[in-house]
């Protein structure tokens, strides 16, 4: 007989294929608050708490939630691809979980399946693309360049988007090179 086991079914919803399985595995982790931020190495006694501070503004503790969302530099990304995706009138700063629920949500209600699988894709892409940043200025003392990593995503969004054989009807270069469009293009 199995024993009771507690199923976050907003967690188990990441499983959608549509971004490589090790971005659908971070975003699930920070789903379930296991993410390896500073503030869980400092629980862990990994890393002594005055290093505990956001990689990104150096202001506040780095947590899940601040490093992903509440951060500054964190929700100029966000609110910059929203709006690029037509989303940003919605966008609401909230919980990484919260905001997941949300950006879930906001796809289903999208009919052409380019545009949902992109604003699908976006959510893995900023997400995957904040954390592996955050390792670099970490590890490698990587600069945070706030341009250069937008267009980054971009890419991200494009190439992930385009990615199992699906016949997009335009080219991943015309995708990132209009991506503000894409609401148009996709309506």
């Amino acid at each position: 007989m199995m024993g009771n086991v507690a199923v976050d079914h907003l967690a188990s919803t990441v499983w959608m294929n549509i971004a490589p399985p090790r971005v659908e595995f971070m975003v699930w982790l920070a789903l379930l608050g296991k993410l390896h931020t500073k503030d869980m190495l400092v629980k862990k006694r990994i890393i002594p708490e005055e290093c505990n501070l956001c990689s990104f503004c150096s202001m506040h503790t780095e947590t899940c939630d601040h490093l992903l969302m509440h951060c500054s530099v964190a929700w100029q990304v966000w609110s910059e691809i929203a709006n690029d995706l037509g989303l940003r009138q919605m966008l609401q700063q909230q919980s990484f979980r919260r905001m997941y629920a949300w950006w879930i949500s906001k796809s289903r209600a999208i009919h052409n399946r380019w545009r949902k699988k992109m604003i699908l894709v976006s959510f893995f892409a900023i997400t995957w693309s904040l954390w592996t940043k955050r390792n670099l200025m970490v590890f490698q003392n990587h600069d945070f360049e706030y341009h250069i990593f937008c267009q980054t995503v971009r890419w991200r969004i494009a190439l992930w988007s385009k990615a199992r054989k699906e016949n997009m009807p335009c080219a991943t270069e015309d995708i990132v090179r209009n991506f503000n469009a894409i609401p148009v293009l996709f309506p």
